[in-house]
């Protein structure tokens, strides 16, 4: 019963898995080898800063867009508020029938 205990302790927390003996061949004590499918160590050690990068490249491309709709807007002022009230109007009409 006692075994049976441990094991239920082991699955409900799986923090305790190092801490409690569930048997000799439970968790193996062999270095951890990587898997194929897993980057090597330069390759990780890169990942940030490709994410960095990418929300440059973001950040950029929105402000671009973001600029040219002030661009859009201040040509065409009346147009742009007619556009964003019929639009509200159906963002709203969406959402009453949700």
């Amino acid at each position: 019963m006692a075994g049976r205990r441990e094991l239920c302790r082991c699955l409900i927390n799986p923090h305790t898995l190092n801490s409690l003996r569930c048997g000799p061949n439970w968790r193996s004590t062999a270095p951890r080898l990587p898997s194929p499918s897993e980057p090597p160590a330069a390759e990780r050690d890169q990942g940030p800063s490709q994410v960095e990068q990418a929300l440059r490249d973001l950040q950029s491309a929105l402000t671009e867009a973001a600029d040219s709709a002030e661009d859009v807007i201040a040509e065409h002022p009346i147009p742009s508020v007619v556009a964003a009230v019929l639009l509200g109007f159906v963002v709203g009409w969406l959402a009453a029938r949700v």
